[in-house]
């Protein structure tokens, strides 16, 4: 999903063949030219621009080595120059969006034969310029240095996220088209999640501390220069956003005014302010823990989930998805806001996740049970065949719309 200034909203829909791309209005009613069929494309990432309502969805194909770039206006027309064809897939372990910065598109794709990352720029009208590869900057580094995640900044600037095999250090380096910004790259001592990103440029990290009580947010400002308040050491360990093999560390979540919040793994939020101070009344704690969207399916091995993400919304409240099938947003004083939680009433519905709009509405993904069937092999459970509807909640947690988007 991704919100439009006007309150509406583009939706991507897995479909049989490719993906279904739908744009909402305010209202929740589709709007005329939509939905629009992308036949061969399917785990897609939707970004919407704000300046005209136009959308672009970064796409996998079908293809051993290619990525798929749709643009559309906001009465559903294709865009001159577009489809664009980048090189590389899509890293299914990078699970931020692309980017859209002044109508033009920036995604980083992977090759893992022979290892690359390049961050691409589009332009408006779909011309395609490549950077060097991002894998060039951790590689051959003494000791051993591995490639992470590789998130795209608000202003287009790749972040290249790098680990020591002992994971003792984190090196992260900003780069544009050009190469490695002046300032960078920072190398940081301990385990540190992915960037999140603030106001001015800022870059916000959680690191794991030795022995595993507590953990550290760092804030770098856009020239690898730490903030002043920050770093700020907080008594939990660092939470984890992955429950499969390997150690993800969940990344702060920041709000427009620089504060950052970080929710532990029982669920307790702890909130910081934008200038590195610990926000009066909180933490917060939850009466349940955090969704781990999806399920593994039967008799299968080496699965895991990535766990919920909290968002922040325009004020500063963090929205939270919790197990039982409820959402609440939580106010800048560390107290639930009137109206909120909002609770699915079906049993084993969940919401899986949500984004927040420039408003304050909220628009929750909940994935509702509306069969079982028997596993192919023998697990003892049935297998869920569930729905998938949107949920507009209102800042005052009233509800605007549902917009159910596809049905077993």
């Amino acid at each position: 999903m991704a919100t439009g200034d006007d309150g509406g909203l583009f939706v991507g829909i897995p479909a049989s063949g490719g993906t279904v791309l739908a744009s909402y209005d305010a209202a929740g009613r589709l709007r005329s030219g939509w939905p629009i069929s992308l036949a061969g494309a399917y785990g897609c990432e939707i970004a919407a621009d704000p300046a005209d309502g136009s959308v672009r969805a970064v796409c996998a194909t079908y293809q051993p080595e290619g990525t798929r770039a749709f643009a559309y206006d906001d009465a559903g027309r294709q865009l001159a120059g577009w489809p664009a064809d980048l090189l590389g897939n899509l890293d299914e372990w990078d699970r931020e969006r692309p980017r859209l910065v002044n109508g033009q598109l920036y995604v980083v794709t992977h090759s893992w034969n022979p290892p690359s990352a390049t961050l691409v720029r589009v332009s408006a009208e779909g011309t395609v310029r490549t950077g060097a590869n991002l894998w060039g900057l951790v590689a051959g580094h003494s000791p051993a240095w591995s490639l992470g995640e590789v998130p795209i900044g608000p202003d287009g600037t790749a972040y290249v996220m790098a680990y020591s095999d002992d994971q003792s250090a984190t090196q992260i380096t900003a780069v544009d088209l050009g190469g490695a910004r002046p300032g960078w790259p920072v190398r940081i001592d301990g385990y540190a999640s992915r960037p999140s990103f603030g106001p001015g440029g800022c870059v916000y990290l959680a690191v794991e501390l030795p022995g595993g009580s507590k953990s550290r947010v760092l804030a770098l400002s856009r020239s690898g220069k730490a903030v002043a308040g920050w770093p700020v050491e907080l008594p939990i360990a660092a939470p984890g956003a992955w429950n499969g093999a390997g150690d993800v560390l969940a990344a702060p979540v920041v709000a427009p005014d620089g504060s950052a919040y970080v929710v532990a793994e029982d669920s307790t939020a702890y909130a910081i302010d934008g200038s590195g101070q610990p926000r009066a009344g909180w933490p917060y704690r939850a009466p349940s823990g955090l969704v781990w969207p999806g399920y593994c399916p039967p008799c299968t091995t080496g699965c895991g989930l990535w766990r919920s993400d909290p968002v922040a919304g325009p004020d500063g409240s963090l929205h939270l998805l919790h197990v039982g099938g409820s959402i609440v947003a939580v106010g800048t004083d560390g107290a639930v806001k009137a109206g909120w939680p909002v609770v699915l009433r079906r049993a084993d519905a969940e919401f899986e996740s949500v984004v927040v709009g420039a408003d304050g509405t909220a628009y929750a993904l909940a994935i509702e049970p509306e069969r079982y069937e028997d596993a192919e092999c023998e697990t003892g459970s049935p297998v869920p065949v569930s729905s998938a509807t949107i949920v507009a909640i209102a800042p005052d947690g009233a509800i605007r719309y549902r917009v159910t988007v596809m049905e077993p």
